[in-house]
Order: C-alpha cells, then sequence, then structure tokens
C-alpha cells in the first residue's frame, strides 16, 4: 500500500455524511512485573471534597456496588507523551517543527504545554498568525489555517483561553485504569550517616 493510500484509506469515515462517530480500541493492559505485580499509579493533590482520612493520594473512585477503578495514566500525560514523538524521525516531517525563541532557549511548539494556546505563544512572532488562526475556527469554522501551523493542538486538543476562547476537544484520547483495586502502602526506613542533634560531639557520635 502506498503512501497516499495509507493516507486517504479513512477518508470516507471523515465525511459529513459519514455514519461512523469514533474509533475505539481498548486493550488489556499487564504490569511489567507480571498480572499480578503491585503497581503504585501517579498521585494527586487531596480534593477538596475529601476528608484527609479518606484520602490516599490515589484517585480512586468507588462504587455502591463494591467496585473500584483507579486512574493510572490521565488522558493529559498520555497526551503529553505522544505529542513530542512527532519531533523525531520519521514523524517530524509529519507536522511542521515550529521553534519558539525565549529568553535565550529555543522551544518546540510539540513541548508547550498548551500548544498553540500556551502563553509561550503570545510573547513570540507566531503570536498574531495563531491568534488569526483561532478567529478562523471561531468565526467560520475554518481549521485549516491552525493544522497549517500546529495540526497536533486539533488532534490533542486546546483552549485558547487568553483571547478568543477557543477550545478545541481533543480528536485522540488515551487513558489507563485499573479496575477492582486494593490500596496497598510501601514504607521505607532511612538512618542518618551521622548524628546531627545538638548535642553530638564534633564529627559525630
Amino acid at each position: 500500500m502506498s503512501e497516499a493510500q495509507t493516507l486517504e484509506r479513512f477518508d470516507d469515515w471523515l465525511r459529513d455524511d459519514s455514519c461512523v462517530a469514533a474509533l475505539v480500541m481498548r486493550q488489556w493492559l499487564v504490569p511489567v512485573e507480571g498480572k499480578d505485580a503491585i503497581i503504585f499509579p501517579p498521585t494527586y493533590a487531596k480534593p477538596e471534597r475529601m476528608r484527609d482520612e479518606d484520602w490516599t493520594g490515589y484517585n480512586i473512585d468507588r462504587f455502591d456496588d463494591g467496585t473500584s477503578v483507579c486512574l493510572v495514566d490521565s488522558v493529559g500525560s498520555q497526551a503529553n507523551r505522544m505529542e513530542p514523538i512527532f519531533k523525531r524521525e520519521p514523524y517530524n516531517k509529519l507536522v511542521p517543527q515550529v521553534i519558539i525563541k525565549a529568553n535565550g532557549k529555543q522551544v518546540n511548539l510539540l513541548d508547550a504545554g498548551h500548544r498553540a494556546a500556551d502563553a509561550i505563544v503570545r510573547f513570540s512572532g507566531l503570536a498574531e498568525k495563531l491568534e488569526n488562526a483561532f478567529r478562523a475556527i471561531r468565526d467560520n469554522g475554518d481549521v485549516g489555517p491552525l493544522a497549517k501551523i500546529a495540526p497536533t493542538s486539533i488532534v490533542f486538543g486546546s483552549w485558547d483561553s487568553r483571547a478568543t476562547q477557543v477550545k478545541l476537544p481533543r480528536i485522540v484520547r488515551s487513558v489507563v485504569r485499573a479496575y477492582d483495586v486494593r490500596p496497598l502502602h510501601r514504607s521505607a526506613q532511612y538512618i542518618l550517616p551521622l548524628d546531627y542533634s545538638p548535642s553530638a560531639p564534633p564529627g559525630g557520635s
């Protein structure tokens, strides 16, 4: 199959009269240490609605039937790892490589947390061009100008909250969840190499 055929094979799904709303793939994952291995998901700040004694740091939802779901890898984290792939060979030829200079540093737009709507863009020479691109979406529903500069802002979503208020939902979503989980705890012990107390003799005890 040629490159053109590969790019065009799903065009019929994208037409306005297509009966396809979304492509969904679900895959069961196994920890690298094996099926029954213990994993430690990322921890989050305690929500205001939670009591201190109920908060383990993990994002776990529990239901009346006794089941539970734990967020292992969020949509945002997945997107922030997928997007920089387009800086590498051979994927870097698929999207523009936009480099922003700020404070003597060079930042690839693919590394900007809020993509085309990131604050760093507003202080660069691209500010006007990207604002016009967001206006084209807001006023005419035309994503073409943005696609020519920052197509990943369409794929992974962006929100121009500081100017046009254009909010583009993610086209690609990926998340990892664990089901029927039980929180476990781990501890560590640290032994001081020296006695740092004020009463300790010089050179330690």
